[in-house]
């Protein structure tokens, strides 16, 4: 039966939307046994003998999961349990076919927290929909859910979202210091501003050593 709010009602807790309008609902008679809403981060820890380096990349993806059971008392519809698993299988099978070729459904599908006040524009994780029996309990199906949390359900999908951005945000521009004189980092080097001479530094006995022509015959400057 449903759990009480406390005040002479009875909590509901998720519901399920494929589409807009008041029509693509799935009410869970039953309120889920267990739910999870995982908000993993993209970080990778390296531990070193003196240091923790810590590689943060923002934000992965959100997942929920939710399980329970359709119950197996009729309803005032007259529907049992193994009604109302077939009519949640055919709920998510539909969302579900209107997908593939690489896309998800344009239909989008929303969950509802509506214990929690959260809601999301959500699609099929690879695991779906599990449905399961078990001796112990032979009147009752379980099915288990599992999402990806795709955006807020107030927010706009990505395609409706402008960038207004236009070309590098962050320009490779800027000022060097190379020994005593300072170039643009674009690495655009004169050889009037290189030192007249240029010196093995490896070692005193045999070192060799070019003029500036020489130098860019080398480095590829040309003759003049």
């Amino acid at each position: 039966m449903g759990q009480s709010d406390g005040m002479g009602g009875t909590l509901r807790r998720i519901a399920l939307k494929v589409g807009d309008g008041d029509t693509g609902w799935y009410n869970f008679r039953v309120n889920p046994a267990q739910y999870s809403h995982s908000k993993p981060q993209r970080v990778t820890i390296f531990k070193t003998k003196s240091n923790i380096i810590t590689e943060d990349f923002g934000k992965d993806i959100e997942t929920i999961q939710f399980s329970g059971t359709t119950g197996f008392r009729r309803d005032a519809n007259g529907k049992t349990g193994k009604d109302r698993l077939m009519e949640l299988e055919a709920f998510i099978d539909d969302y579900a076919n209107q997908g593939g070729n690489g896309n998800r459904s344009k239909t989008e599908m929303t969950f509802y927290n509506f214990t929690d006040d959260q809601y999301f524009v959500v699609h099929l994780a690879p695991e779906g929909l599990k449905i399961e029996r078990s001796v112990d309990q032979p009147l009752l199906y379980t099915y288990t859910i599992s999402l990806v949390v795709l955006r807020d359900a107030g927010a706009p999908p990505e395609r409706d979202q402008a960038n207004p951005e236009i070309g590098n945000a962050k320009p490779s521009v800027g000022t060097d210091t190379i020994g005593n004189f300072t170039t643009s980092n674009t690495r655009s080097y004169s050889a009037s501003v290189l030192p007249q001479t240029i010196v093995n530094p490896a070692g005193t006995q045999g070192a060799y050593q070019y003029g500036v022509d020489e130098l860019k015959k080398l480095i590829g400057y040309g003759v003049n």
